[in-house]
């Protein structure tokens, strides 16, 4: 498939820990598995910890795993602006472009932030130049009342790129179609019309789905946006949190074995739980295709 045909993506969600990551990279594979060529993005990641690639330059770790499943090479593009503990009590590190160095908190966004929104921007005009398809992973909240000026990943990205937004929600802990409902009437209508479909993640199906189709009828009645998707919930995922404490990317960012086939197992479960509650006959794979497809329309 040539990537014109295709629109860039931005997947936000109602808060953190949603499933964004997780979301944007098995989007990542599927994409990858029926011939698109898609790199990721994150304008500004807030990690606790970093990957060192080969030629020594650091990018984001979610990044850098959506990187593998989309078969491209990792690169500090992807994930341009990274910031990170430093160890000193009133400093954090930075990254731009994979260069690390040291600042202290108070300078973050006084001194740097006229220059991120920099860097984000020149990172995204040399996307538009070169043609590519993006699959941009967002963050925090799709729309957070009295953050919107710091915002580096969701709107900034979305308009710039011109592109359609997917919204997330986690449905295991309770309040998720409210969760979207309240996060997309937040959305100011100027912006609201990039929203394509919401993704209901993390959902406990056992049995009678009669509860989930009333919920998910309810919710595009409201809203007006289809729920393109939906994902149960997992106890393993073969990578990290991008907020884990744990340094098993620190060095060298590449996932094992397991990694390429959880996310090709993973998407014929996206793809199999959305047709078994579709009203239309056609089979798993054709359904999830033509309604994730629809997207770049």
């Amino acid at each position: 498939m040539k990537n014109n045909t295709f629109r860039s993506i931005v997947i936000m969600g109602t808060g953190s820990n949603v499933g964004k990551h997780t979301i944007t990279t098995l989007l990542l594979g599927f994409l990858r598995k029926i011939g698109a060529y898609i790199q990721p993005f994150k304008g500004l990641c807030l990690d606790q910890h970093c990957c060192i690639l080969q030629n020594n330059k650091s990018m984001s770790i979610p990044q850098c795993i959506q990187s593998y499943a989309a078969e491209v090479e990792p690169d500090p593009q992807f994930s341009p602006i990274v910031i990170l503990p430093s160890g000193e009590k009133y400093c954090v590190d930075v990254i731009e472009f994979g260069e690390r160095y040291t600042i202290e908190k108070e300078l973050l966004y006084s001194e740097k932030e006229n220059k991120f929104n920099t860097i984000v921007r020149d990172s995204l005009l040399k996307i538009k130049r070169k043609s590519l398809t993006v699959l941009a992973e967002g963050a925090g909240c799709a729309w957070e009342f009295g953050l919107t000026h710091y915002d580096k990943s969701n709107w900034m990205v979305a308009e710039q790129l011109d592109a359609s937004v997917l919204i997330v929600t986690d449905m295991d802990q309770g309040g998720g179609y409210t969760s979207v409902l309240g996060t997309i009437l937040s959305i100011p209508k100027s912006k609201r019309n990039r929203i394509k479909g919401i993704i209901l993640n993390k959902i406990r199906i056992d049995g009678d789905v009669t509860t989930l189709l009333n919920g998910i009828a309810e919710l595009e009645t409201r809203t007006l946006i289809p729920v393109v998707g939906i994902l149960p919930y997992f106890n393993y995922l073969p990578f990290n949190s991008e907020n884990t404490t744990k340094d098993l990317y620190q060095i060298q960012c590449k996932p094992n074995d397991d990694f390429s086939t959880w996310v090709s197992e993973t998407v014929s479960i996206f793809i199999n739980e959305k047709a078994l509650l579709a009203e239309e006959k056609e089979d798993n794979y054709g359904f999830f295709k033509t309604k994730l497809l629809s997207l770049w329309n």
